[in-house]
């Protein structure tokens, strides 16, 4: 909490754990596919699940990090009779929902996040560009989509370059130049799309231009997709644990009707109109996230 770079770290090692489970279990799902009926693959799924919360309840415990001071006072109170801390309520969860949500850092930040939402989830449609446009078989669709994750994974490493920058003018400069090279990342999908363009370049040129592009996109924007709203949340003091999550959910709620749009945009105008969109809202949430980080800077709570 008191060290920003021992924060991103962990952050760092969290987002790449799941990130790579991400990329395994879509390598997984193309060889079973080949043999299992997706139901089965299903089926699979939640049991492995299961087995995973299981593991983590069983074997992650966490850590007292409580100090010999915090020890000796929660000792006195009990010896006064006023009690130990009690684990958090429904009143104290409905408290923190409040405090959250009355914070205009809380819902830049979160606007912000559901612009790199776009990208995050953009490799539930890659596959299907990949195969209206570059005429990749099927079978192999799922599996190029791993650009995606492979970029996010990528883009985790520029942690250490924002906080080896000196001042926060660099910093927001970093912050937004991210989001203005996966806005063009996106242009370079949408110049793809356009029948004049891969017809010149050949189909086998034009799928690994998409395969970089989609790439480059996702990378640009991993480390303000994963870490900045972790440094939202860390304001919040006992109220993190909230604003993360909500965090996540004001982009999911943001993202997904966008996404949605896109589809019917896919239907009537084409992939590059598509593409083209998506790139402009990347552009706005760099100019938005650089607001938020302002806001983080000198936070007003």
């Amino acid at each position: 909490q008191h060290s920003p770079e021992r924060l991103s770290e962990g952050m760092k090692v969290l987002a790449l754990a799941s990130t790579l489970g991400a990329l395994l279990t879509k390598a997984a799902g193309i060889i079973m596919l080949r043999s299992l009926h997706w139901r089965s693959i299903c089926q699979i799924s939640a049991v492995v699940a299961l087995c995973g919360a299981a593991i983590v309840h069983i074997f992650i415990k966490e850590h007292d990090l409580t100090t010999g001071t915090d020890r000796l006072r929660a000792s006195i109170r009990q010896r006064a009779g006023l009690g130990a801390a009690r684990p958090m309520q429904v009143n104290d969860i409905v408290s923190s929902l409040k405090y959250v949500g009355r914070s205009r850092m809380f819902w830049t930040c979160g606007l912000a996040h559901a612009m790199g939402f776009l990208a995050r989830r953009s490799d539930a449609f890659l596959g299907s560009f990949l195969s209206a446009v570059c005429d990749v078989p099927a079978n192999l669709c799922g599996g190029l989509t791993a650009s995606v994750t492979l970029g996010f994974i990528h883009g985790l490493r520029s942690s250490n370059t924002f906080f080896s920058l000196e001042n926060e003018r660099e910093k927001a400069r970093f912050i937004k130049r991210g989001y203005n090279i996966s806005a063009v990342a996106a242009l370079g999908l949408a110049l793809c799309a356009n029948t004049a363009v891969s017809t010149i370049i050949g189909r086998t040129v034009t799928t690994a231009a998409c395969i970089g592009a989609s790439f480059c996109m996702s990378s640009a924007i991993s480390f303000q997709f994963y870490q900045l709203p972790a440094k939202c949340a860390a304001l919040f003091a006992d109220s993190k644990a909230v604003c993360t999550s909500f965090l996540d959910g004001v982009a999911f709620l943001i993202g997904a009707p966008i996404w949605y749009c896109m589809a019917k945009v896919i239907s009537t105008f084409g992939w590059s109109a598509a593409w083209a969109i998506i790139a402009f809202f990347l552009a706005l949430g760099g100019k938005i996230m650089v607001k938020a980080f302002d806001m983080m800077e000198k936070p007003e709570l």
